[in-house]
């Protein structure tokens, strides 16, 4: 799936409830780690410096799939 549908998936009503109504944050990288989680919540904090956010981690699970 390309970035741009992804992105309009997580702009559905049901994904996410928020004033803003828009996705405050969006890093991408080849790896899922700990400089990546917080390069988001920077971007995210620095876009509304005034809110006191609640981050929700679904705690959900990864795929790793080789390419040929």
């Amino acid at each position: 799936m390309k970035l741009n549908k992804k992105i309009k998936a997580l702009r559905r009503p049901w994904c996410r409830k928020s004033k803003t109504k828009s996705i405050v944050s969006v890093v991408l990288g080849h790896s899922n780690n700990n400089e990546l989680v917080l390069r988001t919540f920077d971007i995210a904090h620095k876009t509304y410096p005034e809110v006191k956010p609640l981050f929700h981690s679904d705690r959900g699970f990864q795929v790793r799939q080789e390419v040929a």
